[in-house]
């Protein structure tokens, strides 16, 4: 694609060769040849001048910074410049551009297992040695891969997919365009117990697990279904690898959830808040929005 092709693609403003020819993405700390990357960060500008990346996307609040930040930097550099309002959103745009997802043609593998009372939707695929067991409901243009288990009374909605080996225990929903990944149990038994005379029972679970639209999941998750109440994740949230998410969490809409963090169970999370790696939240809690 030219420059010109590029910043029509992502609405950005040319400073530069609009003619030069883009075969390709990499990242700014070492760039290739007739490659776009991109700069969003201050603590990027030391590489501005050494890339060899023949393209990079600006904010333009950083665009306009260069000068104080270093004197006539634009000046000393032979790159061609776009500048956007947001370069880490412009820069995913190019990645749907330059890698296109791969179209998988709708088809039910011969060895899957599907009860005969499932509700299958249209152009969907279902792969290998999948079980779906009764009463599930499937929207229209939903993917799932190999080796997966869905429970009875399971709901998932449109345009959603489900990577190898994800399980859906009974009378999990999942809303449309959600994203499992491989590994992540969603809706197995929260981790509820008393103990009497030094012998500990395990409490039933008899909840759900509620997924809003537009939820990503990475691999190795667990989210538990609730003790009575469900566990429900707001739309638009985006939860990392290696996540434990207890018996009747709420977590709102617009939220992240870095790696390894734990959250036990009956806490609930406002919108848009973001844990690191590794956070710990104890049970019972509340944490309110734009934490």
């Amino acid at each position: 694609y030219s420059i010109r092709e590029i910043a029509s693609h992502i609405n950005g403003k040319i400073v530069g060769d609009s003619d030069l020819v883009i075969k390709g993405l990499c990242g700014i700390d070492s760039g290739k040849n007739q490659h776009i990357s991109y700069l969003h960060e201050k603590q990027y500008l030391e590489y501005f001048l050494t890339t060899k990346a023949s393209a990079i996307i600006v904010d333009d609040k950083i665009a306009v910074d260069f000068k104080s930040l270093s004197s006539q930097i634009i000046e000393k550099t032979d790159k061609t410049l776009i500048k956007v309002d947001n370069a880490a959103k412009a820069f995913s745009e190019l990645i749907h551009l330059f890698h296109k997802k791969q179209k998988i043609n709708p088809s039910i593998s011969k060895t899957a297992v599907i009860n005969e009372s499932a509700k299958l939707g249209n152009n969907i695929y279902i792969g290998h040695n999948t079980i779906i067991d009764n009463d599930v409901t499937i929207g229209n243009n939903v993917f799932i891969g190999h080796g997966c288990y869905i429970g009875n009374n399971c709901i998932i909605g449109k345009d959603s997919t489900l990577s190898n080996n994800v399980t859906l225990v009974k009378n999990s929903q999942l809303g449309e365009s959600v994203k499992i990944d491989s590994g992540s149990v969603i809706g197995g038994s929260g981790f509820g117990l008393f103990t009497k005379n030094r012998k500990h029972s395990l409490i039933p679970h008899v909840g759900n697990v509620i997924i809003e639209n537009n939820v990503s999941v990475g691999s190795n998750s667990c989210i538990d279904r609730g003790t009575l109440n469900d566990t429900k994740i707001g739309e638009n949230t985006c939860i990392d690898n290696l996540v434990q998410i207890a018996h009747n969490v709420e977590i709102g809409k617009g939220c992240i959830i870095a790696g390894q963090t734990g959250i036990a169970g009956s806490s609930i999370l406002g919108d848009f808040v973001t844990t690191g790696g590794q956070v710990g939240i104890v049970g019972h809690i509340k944490i309110g929005n734009n934490v």
